[in-house]
């Protein structure tokens, strides 16, 4: 009975290590395609890591577009406040410039005025004709003073415009300096998602490997103890039938 069962255990031992050679093949390529429970738990681990770390990287992305988002709201801010302070100051100068304008206007108004008047009594006895001239000096001044105002308003005009025009132009800048900031976040976060996708499908390849190379070395390692349990038998079975032996040709001798 023990020679037929170390027999069973060479039989077995062949078979296992055909039937592993044959379906080693098989096994390799079933490894390379079917994940195992282990590897599902591998890659589950590996998922609900990354899954923390995109978390975390996207509310730090978060919080930089909102920190971002209130810097340009701030520029914005700031810009229309300094163009509102520079029209206004504009504005200021160009009343202050009327003003003095004016006074002058009005001051040697009033001195020619005073000087006609003076010129004008002193040519009271040349008669009507020089009475004439004068009125006709006035009217000629007041001509030149409404001329002279009319260009003034246009000039102011034109200043007004050229203001509004700058103002447009600052805001149109603004704008197109947000959209470049907005297109250069969305092509950042795009690539970091492209990178973050690429990571993770490597980590994933790498996982795989690691596991298949440490089932490889668990099957070697149980093979590995079969034929040692398979030789130590057979020698232990060698043993008692020579014990046997001996036993029994003792016995006849003894006879």
């Amino acid at each position: 009975m023990e020679k037929d069962e170390v027999q069973t255990a060479l039989t077995m031992a062949s078979t296992t290590n055909s039937v592993g050679s044959t379906s080693e093949a098989y096994e390799e390529e079933d490894q390379s395609l079917t994940p195992t429970g282990t590897d599902i738990k591998r890659l589950q681990k590996v998922k609900a890591e990354q899954e923390r770390r995109l978390k975390l990287l996207n509310a730090r992305v978060d919080r930089l577009n909102a920190q971002e988002r209130r810097v340009w709201k701030d520029v914005t801010s700031t810009q229309h406040m300094s163009l509102q302070e520079q029209e206004n100051l504009w504005r200021r100068q160009a009343q202050e410039a009327e003003r003095s304008r004016l006074e002058r206007e009005q001051h040697m108004h009033r001195q020619a005025l005073r000087e006609r008047a003076q010129r004008i009594r002193a040519r009271q006895l040349e008669g009507q004709d020089m009475q004439r001239m004068t009125k006709f000096e006035e009217k000629k001044h007041v001509a030149e003073r409404g001329r002279e105002e009319s260009r003034r308003l246009a000039a102011m005009l034109e200043a007004g415009k050229e203001q509004d025009r700058q103002r447009k132009l600052m805001m149109a800048e603004a704008r197109r300096e947000q959209l470049r900031q907005q297109r250069l976040r969305k092509e950042q976060e795009e690539a970091r998602r492209e990178r973050a996708r690429k990571d993770l499908c490597a980590q994933t390849f790498v996982a795989l490997q690691e596991e298949m190379q440490h089932i490889e070395f668990e099957i070697a390692a149980a093979e590995h103890e079969e034929l040692s349990a398979v030789s130590r038998l057979q020698h232990s079975q060698r043993v008692s039938v020579a014990a046997t032996q001996l036993y029994h040709e003792t016995s006849v001798s003894r006879r």
